[in-house]
C-alpha cells in the first residue's frame, strides 16, 4: 500500500467514524495528495527552495510532511492531537523512506524549541464555540476579537509566531478572511507580519494566480474598489480605503 492510499484508508474510515456533524465540529477536513504537493510547491518557491526545518503544526496522518519528503526535505517535524492520526503519519513516512519528529501536541499552545523555516498545513476549521477556549484564543490573539472565532484564523496568526523570521508559512484555508468586514483586525495583524500570497480555490483550469502587492501606488487618496474577474466574470468586489500617512522628517 503506498502512503497515500494509507493516508486516505485512514482519513475515510475516520469520517465515517466521526459522521458529518462531530466531523464538522471538530473542523476536520482532510487534504488530498495533489493539494498537498501543490501547497509545498508554492512554498518552496516563496523561499527560493531552500531547504530546513519543515513544521506541520496540525500533522494528522501526515499528507504535508510526505509532500515534503517527495520533495526532498529530510527535517520534518509535526504535532496534532490524536495520537492515531501520528501513527499513521509514521507509517506512510515511512513508506517514503522519510522520517520526522512527531509529537502529541495542541501547537496552539505547545512553543518549540526553534522556529521553522517553512511551515505547510491544512488548519482545522470551524467556530469556536468553547467558552474557555474562546478566552484562551483572545487573550493569546487580541486581533480575533470583535465577531466570530474561526479555528483557522487562529491558526493563521499561531503561524506567524512559529516560523522564523524570513521564513515562510504555506496555509490551505478559506479567503474570506482577506475580505469580510469583520476580518480586519485580523488582516492588519497578519499584513503587519508578512507579506501575503494565495491563490484561487479552483487551481485547475486557471491561467493566472492572484496575488497580494504591497507596493501599489494609488493617484488618489480616498475609497478604491478591488475587482476580482474569472472568466470575464466578476467573482469578488472589495472597499479598499487608500489614505496619506504623513510621516515626520528626521531631526
Amino acid at each position: 500500500m503506498s502512503a497515500d492510499a494509507l493516508i486516505a484508508r485512514f482519513e475515510q474510515e475516520k469520517s465515517r467514524a466521526l459522521g458529518r456533524s462531530l466531523r464538522r465540529h471538530a473542523g476536520l477536513y482532510y487534504t488530498p495528495p495533489e493539494i498537498a504537493a501543490r501547497v509545498m510547491e508554492v512554498a518552496l518557491q516563496s523561499v527560493g527552495g531552500a531547504s530546513g526545518r519543515v513544521l506541520d503544526p496540525c500533522a494528522g496522518a501526515g499528507a504535508f510532511l510526505v509532500a515534503a519528503a517527495r520533495a526532498g526535505l529530510r527535517d520534518l517535524h509535526g504535532f496534532d492531537l490524536d495520537p492515531e492520526a501520528l501513527r499513521v503519519a509514521r507509517k506512510a513516512l515511512s513508506l517514503c523512506g522519510a522520517r520526522a519528529r512527531l509529537r502529541k501536541a495542541d501547537s496552539l499552545r505547545l512553543s518549540p524549541r526553534e522556529p521553522a523555516d517553512l511551515l505547510v498545513s491544512n488548519p482545522p476549521y470551524g467556530h469556536v464555540a468553547d467558552a474557555r477556549e474562546r478566552a484562551f484564543l483572545l487573550d493569546k490573539f487580541p486581533a480575533l476579537r470583535g465577531g466570530e472565532i474561526d479555528r483557522y484564523a487562529a491558526f493563521l496568526l499561531r503561524a506567524l509566531q512559529l516560523v522564523r523570521p524570513g521564513g515562510a508559512a504555506a496555509l490551505l484555508v478559506p479567503d474570506t478572511w482577506m475580505f469580510l468586514s469583520r476580518s480586519g483586525a485580523l488582516r492588519e495583524a497578519v499584513l503587519a507580519q508578512a507579506e501575503v500570497e494565495f491563490e484561487l480555490k479552483e487551481m485547475e483550469g486557471h491561467a493566472t494566480n492572484v496575488h497580494y502587492f504591497g507596493g501599489v501606488q494609488f493617484q488618489q487618496f480616498g475609497l478604491h474598489h478591488v475587482e476580482i474577474f474569472l472568466e470575464n466574470e466578476l467573482r469578488l468586489r472589495f472597499p479598499l480605503p487608500v489614505v496619506r500617512i504623513a510621516l515626520a522628517q528626521a531631526q
